[in-house]
């Protein structure tokens, strides 16, 4: 059973999601999660992924044996999508303007990117979705997980997945108050409606807006829970572990918080109640995702009160920011957000949710698959990218696996010589010593069955008693000699023959190997006509062909008709009228 496996590689955490697939039916198994090394700056990212990738392996090695799909998750800001329209639908004019086209719509050099793009519509003109990654940290993240021997078949731009949990229709709050006689609430509640998902990172944030899953436009901020992390650690003193579970509003672990003293109104220093101390609310433990409305109490009001107002000027600070975002996504799009998704890491900040529902004012949902089942906010995009090679979902998505980084089936040299390389010497030297005794026995009977027939073709040809009259035996065979030579003149007119001869000199006049590489399928020869139908590797190469056969008086005539592209390779067929004199030979 094939297994499926989707890794994102997040800056807090890395998360895999596996399948099983069987035939057309495919199954969740599991979710892994490995947290990534956290050195307080941002620099040397990807080695820590790969750290933690190694970890997660090493876990979890079943995700590297044979059969098993790998795909994975791109973005941040080595990640560039943009939508390019062109005035032509031909696919082959589209892939020759595309660079010209994004070229001049990106501030930036294209030598150092990567491009791969897709088709969104194409009717009068072609809008295309182009996605733009860094060739160098692209090729260092891929390199890096080959070293750990997870080889992603697909990799899938981030902000394109999110379209995964983006209703199809929009999802009416059951308590609000709706008219039925307000023919605009009806209308909205049928059609598609513009959703806003946001997968709230650690470092990072997306806010992408669709259509459906049809995506209208995206935007990465600089932003996400890892400000809310690094006061909470540095007011507390406490480890970044902890730090990330106060955040969630889930249970320190003992022994690592040791908040500085503060004074209260009389001067006198007093020790805070300790931030590791039991809850008396046991929902605080739960580390599930539940209904935002339902999510447990901040837990933080045991903090400093400074620190509390240090943490709500970053939470004020990031829904502002996405506040302003989706406004401005509004504004350039023209269309109004009905609904937002909300999910990431760092959508679990208790009442989080309920302060952007109210900042936006509009339904704040959380991410579920198609029969109503939660996601938990990290798994967002592992879980799509998984759902997406499964065939669970129907996507069309940008693989960025392209041009220098396509994926090519196949095991590694090394790897498949250390692997399998005595099982093959073995099984050739069975398979050879097996074959050397079949074919010495096979010859040696084939040997006696020609000796056999020499022997009675001699008896034939002199008659049962050899020594009665061997000379008219010899001339009954200089007869048979003579009569074969006549048969052979008269099945030829010259010493060459026709058909033969003609199909050495089309080779002949033909541009040579190293200039045009041409595979002839089928050829027809008549006194009248010579045809053939043929395929080359290019365009040029079949126009070079014609050329060079009409430089010959012989095919001075040939024309070339019937050109296609197919698989890679030109398809064309070449007529050639035959002069005068070539009637003659064929």
């Amino acid at each position: 059973m094939p297994r499926i496996v989707a890794f994102d590689l997040g800056t807090a955490n890395i998360k895999a999601t596996v399948w099983n697939v069987s035939g057309r039916k495919s199954s969740f198994v599991d979710r892994w999660i490995m947290p990534v090394p956290q050195s307080g700056d941002r620099e040397g990212l990807l080695q820590r992924q790969l750290v933690a990738l190694q970890a997660m392996i090493d876990e979890h090695p079943e995700a590297t044996s044979g059969g098993v799909v790998i795909g994975a998750v791109y973005g941040g800001p080595s990640l560039n999508l943009a939508k390019v329209e062109l005035p032509f639908t031909d696919k082959k004019q589209i892939e020759t303007t595309l660079p010209f086209a994004v070229e001049e719509s990106v501030p930036f050099d294209l030598e150092s990117r990567v491009m791969a793009w897709r088709t969104l519509r194409s009717e009068l003109t072609t809008q295309t979705l182009v996605a733009l990654s860094d060739e160098d940290h692209f090729g260092e993240l891929l390199d890096g997980m080959a070293d750990a021997k997870v080889e992603p078949r697909r990799v899938f731009a981030d902000q394109e997945l999110l379209g995964r949990w983006a209703p199809a229709e929009l999802i009416l709050d059951p308590e609000a108050d709706q008219d039925e006689d307000d023919p605009l609430d009806i209308a909205q509640s049928d059609a598609t409606p513009v959703t806003a998902v946001i997968d709230l990172g650690h470092t990072q944030s997306l806010v992408v807006v669709y259509r459906g899953q049809e995506m209208l436009a995206g935007r990465t901020l600089d932003l996400g829970g890892a400000d809310i992390t690094e006061r909470i650690a540095s007011g507390l003193n406490c480890s970044w572990a902890n730090a990330e579970r106060l955040k969630c509003g889930l249970l320190p672990e003992p022994d690592t918080i040791t908040p500085p003293p503060r004074s209260d109104g009389d001067g006198s220093d007093e020790e805070p109640e300790a931030a590791d101390e039991e809850p008396t609310d046991p929902d605080l433990r739960r580390p599930v995702l539940t209904p935002y409305n339902e999510l447990p109490p901040p837990g933080l009001e045991n903090l400093p009160e400074q620190l509390q107002r240090d943490i709500d000027e970053v939470l004020s600070r990031l829904l502002a920011e996405l506040r302003a975002t989706l406004l401005g996504l509004e504004d350039r799009l023209g269309a109004e957000v009905k609904q937002v998704v909300l999910g990431g890491g760092n959508a679990r900040f208790p009442d989080l949710a309920n302060r952007l529902q109210d900042d936006l004012s509009v339904s704040v949902l959380w991410a579920g698959t198609n029969e109503g089942s939660p996601v938990p906010c990290e798994y967002l995009l592992a879980d799509a990218a998984a759902e997406v090679l499964a065939g669970k979902v129907s996507m069309s998505t940008i693989d960025l696996r392209t041009g220098p980084f396509k994926w090519r089936s196949g095991f590694d040299g090394m790897q498949a010589v250390t692997t399998y390389g005595f099982a093959l010497v073995l099984f050739y030297t069975v398979a050879l010593g097996g074959l050397f005794a079949w074919q010495t026995f096979t010859l040696s009977g084939q040997l006696s069955e020609v000796e056999r027939r020499i022997d009675d073709t001699f008896r034939q040809a002199l008659g049962p008693d050899r020594s009665a009259n061997p000379i008219q035996a010899s001339r009954d065979l200089e007869r048979q000699i003579t009569q074969a030579k006549a048969r052979a003149a008269a099945l030829t007119q010259s010493d060459k023959p026709p058909t033969i001869h003609m199909i050495y000199r089309l080779s002949r006049d033909l541009p040579p190997p190293k200039e045009a590489e041409i595979d002839i399928d089928v050829l027809t020869l008549t006194p009248n006509v010579l045809k053939f139908d043929a395929e080359v590797n290019s365009y040029a190469a079949a126009e070079q062909i014609e050329v060079k056969l009409r430089e010959v008086e012989r095919f001075s005539k040939c024309t070339k008709s019937n050109e296609q592209q197919r698989r890679g390779k030109v398809l064309f067929s070449m007529t050639c009228p035959l002069t005068d004199e070539a009637p003659e030979e064929g």
